[in-house]
């Protein structure tokens, strides 16, 4: 502890000669230190229960419907959705071929008669029959007895 004076009256004013007083001051320092006390052992065990309990699950199914449109369309359709259902269109390009029926042209053929006559020499050829008649009497092997007969 410090030492204060009694009155402050008592004290004598400072001289020009420079005065020194002399301050105290108290400090607490705590500290701890084991004490021995009582012990503890702790033994544990597991018990096992069956319990009931409720739990909310939730699950979705779905259900695929293919609606054939088979329609001709400019652009492919988005996607959309017509309250719990989604519509997925599905396009496929087909190449069209198309065949026309297209007159070109026509053609017009004219017939046209005409008489001419012409000059040409050609071979023919004609057959000439010779008929031989034998009379009964004679000899069939001679000839002089013979007739001819030409026709031709």
């Amino acid at each position: 502890m410090s030492e204060r004076p009694e009155d402050a009256s008592s004290i004598a004013p400072p001289s020009t000669a420079e005065t020194r007083l002399p301050l105290f001051e108290e400090a607490a320092q705590v500290e701890t230190r084991d004490v021995p006390g009582e012990r503890v052992r702790l033994h544990t065990s597991v018990r096992e229960h069956d319990e009931r309990i409720d739990a909310a699950l939730r699950g979705e199914s779905v259900t695929v419907e293919r609606v054939p449109i088979n329609r001709v369309v400019a652009t492919a359709p988005g996607v959309s959705e017509e309250g719990d259902t989604l519509i997925v269109p599905v396009v496929e390009e087909q190449l069209v071929i198309e065949k026309r029926l297209v007159l070109k042209e026509i053609v017009r053929v004219t017939r046209h008669a005409r008489t001419r006559t012409e000059q040409h020499t050609v071979r023919l050829r004609a057959e000439d029959v010779r008929i031989e008649r034998i009379a009964a009497s004679d000899d069939p092997h001679k000839s002089d007895n013979q007739q001819t007969e030409q026709k031709g």
